[in-house]
């Protein structure tokens, strides 16, 4: 059986608009602070990153799109909204800067939870850390630190490093998951959806 790899994460992917309106409200707020080194995210890779699975073994591709489906089935779509900017791992020297999630029904970390645990069956460790509802929307270059890496869990405290009051795009609907596949370049990464499972489409196991 090939041992072949792929860098992957499981997340919930945004509409192209949002994706857009987040990339112009990030390099807004990297102008006005005046910070050097800072590089907005491009729309096309902004998502909402649920459990990051690093290499992972194309043979498991298939028990992935289980434990998407699996994770799906039960939830149905459910709205966020955005706003307050986050610098992550913390203030002192932040290598991320990332858009806060509001969640009233409180479905984005349920399904993180559930994502983690099916990944966690098939053998990819589990994150220690709290999740922390989030959308990188740009990095500092050179950052690479634990907390840019993962891009989902804050501090260990599980607190917020620092919030920055803005103002971003208004709900959407989370209607969907994906396993998408990250390819590293020169430019940054690129992303393709390997997999995909809409939520709501009954009970699984």
């Amino acid at each position: 059986m090939s041992d072949e790899t792929f860098r992957a994460f499981l997340a919930a992917p945004l509409d192209p608009g949002t994706a857009r309106a987040l990339e112009a409200a990030a390099r807004e707020e990297i102008a006005a602070s005046g910070e050097e080194g800072w590089r907005a995210t491009p729309a096309e890779r902004i998502h909402l990153t649920l459990k990051f699975l690093g290499e992972t073994p194309l043979r498991l591709v298939p028990d992935l799109r289980a434990a998407l489906a699996g994770a799906a089935a039960p939830v149905d779509p459910f709205p966020v909204g955005f706003g307050g900017w986050i610098r992550l791992p913390g203030p002192r020297d932040p290598r991320v800067l990332a858009v806060g999630v509001s969640d009233p029904t409180g479905t984005l970390p349920r399904l993180a939870a559930l994502l983690e645990e099916r990944a966690g069956f098939l053998g990819f460790p589990r994150e220690s850390r709290p999740f922390l509802s989030h959308a990188t929307v740009a990095r500092r270059r050179g950052g690479r630190g634990r907390g840019a890496g993962r891009g989902v869990h804050g501090p260990a405290s599980g607190r917020v490093a620092a919030a920055i009051p803005g103002s971003t795009p208004g709900r959407i609907v989370v209607d969907r998951i994906v396993l998408m596949k990250s390819t590293l370049g020169p430019d940054g990464p690129a992303y393709e959806v390997v997999e995909e499972a809409a939520l709501g489409a009954g009970p699984s196991g």
